[in-house]
């Protein structure tokens, strides 16, 4: 008896829940959700290359942890430290070069039957590697009056540690140095037209003559790839971030990106995901302006507008419009890096002796290496953006997820569990 009356308390909870929706609509809305949820994440899969991408991830960080089992001994000429050094051992910027010199280098500037810089086999660098000094404008240390003893005693240069970087070129690294950019970055290029011990040559240099030391704010050492089998960039960004304790902090990060969007074969499923969401959701605007304007005849648009599932319902528009437009332009810029890059690496008459340390550089070297830097920034700006693609992907799916309840309240049984939450 406990039981029944139970049952029908259940019973009667789930129709007064469900009483105040059109159940037709509330099934359409279950069934079109479902089908809309399925494409969008089709295309979000052949979007982001999820799997691709943590094989890439893996492979190049088990590179940056190998050290060359090559003697040094086998490059002539070069003056370089008797073992190798790991990336994990690396606790000053002094020994950041020891690392590249010794280990990250060498791993790069493979030679094969198919050319140099061919990593594993499979993953061709572009350009080289790519060093970004980060330098602090020196300040008057901190203190007055009865410290100024200190100060004396301490005698070591201060550096602003607000943020304010060095704007002024660092010139004795060469006549050739790039000015800073607007962040404070000096760049210097490693490139793989130059073989082994030219790098070699280029990185003493750099240690000689101060490219970092206790101005130092940030060192990084970037390497552009490109991977055929995958169709994606890959830059690869090790990062040593100096405190003013002279604490090293080492970040590495592993980006990758698409050659194209929308490619050939079963990554082109996700233009035509893309061109359904855009259709889906134009039409959804359409049903929703309509209804609106059907309860503003009716005087009921408050009421109308008052409803959560309205509001889900508008965001999930303007969301997802949003994300597949995203795409759209990403995929105009990135048309623009693949076809940029291909003549950039083309064989050109650039004789190694004119991109020596400390000389003066010719404007064909000089010009190769501003447009490096361009098609690195630009991968590392498609990057950073596409990271927050996925981002906004996932609350995207949480909303898709929560109209799935306005379905729900379509069955009684359901509509009570809603109420119970």
């Amino acid at each position: 008896m406990t039981m029944t009356r139970g049952r029908s308390y259940l019973g009667g909870l789930g129709d007064a829940a469900a009483s105040g929706i059109n159940k037709k609509n509330a099934c359409l809305s279950f069934s079109a959700v479902s089908v809309f949820y399925g494409v969008f994440l089709l295309a979000q899969f052949q979007h982001h290359r999820t799997t691709k991408a943590f094989s890439i991830d893996k492979t190049f960080n088990s590179i940056l942890d190998t050290t060359n089992p090559t003697p040094l001994g086998a490059w002539p000429g070069v003056v370089a430290p008797s073992t190798t050094k790991a990336l994990t051992a690396v606790s000053d910027l002094p020994s950041v070069f020891e690392w590249i010199q010794t280990s990250y280098a060498p791993n790069v500037w493979v030679e094969s039957e198919n050319g140099r810089g061919i990593v594993r086999g499979l993953n061709r660098v572009i350009g080289g590697i790519r060093l970004r000094s980060q330098r602090l404008k020196a300040d008057q240390c901190p203190g007055t009056g009865s410290r100024n003893g200190l100060i004396s005693f301490y005698n070591v240069t201060c550096y602003d540690s607000w943020g304010h970087y060095e704007t002024a070129t660092h010139t004795s690294i060469g006549p050739s140095t790039s000015a800073p950019d607007t962040d404070g970055y000096t760049n210097y290029w490693l490139d793989i037209e130059q073989d082994l011990p030219a790098v070699q040559s280029h990185l003493v240099h750099l240690q000689e003559k101060g490219f970092v030391g206790a101005a130092t704010s940030k060192l990084d050492v970037q390497g552009l790839f490109y991977n055929g089998q995958y169709g994606m960039f890959v830059l690869v960004t090790v990062s040593f971030e100096q405190s003013r304790s002279g604490l090293l902090t080492t970040y590495r990060t592993v980006q990758t990106l698409p050659d194209l969007v929308y490619a050939n074969g079963w990554a082109s499923l996700a233009l035509w995901a893309d061109v359904f969401v855009v259709g889906a959701l134009a039409l959804l605007s359409f049903l929703e302006l309509f209804q609106a304007y059907a309860a503003y005849k009716s005087a009921s648009l408050k009421r109308h507008l008052s409803s959560l599932y309205k509001l889900i319902t508008v965001l999930i528009i303007g969301f997802g419009l949003g994300i597949t437009f995203f795409f759209f332009w990403l995929s105009y810029g990135l048309e623009d890096v693949s076809l940029r890059i291909p003549d950039l690496m083309a064989q050109s008459a650039r004789p190694s002796d004119e991109y020596s340390p400390g000389q003066e550089h010719s404007d064909v070297w000089k010009n190769r290496h501003s447009a490096l830097s361009e098609a690195v920034d630009d991968v590392d700006y498609y990057a950073y953006h596409l990271r927050y693609s996925q981002l906004a992907s996932f609350w995207y799916s949480l909303l898709l997820m929560y109209k799935f309840f306005e379905g729900f309240e379509a069955n009684a049984h359901l509509a009570t569990i809603m109420k119970t939450l």
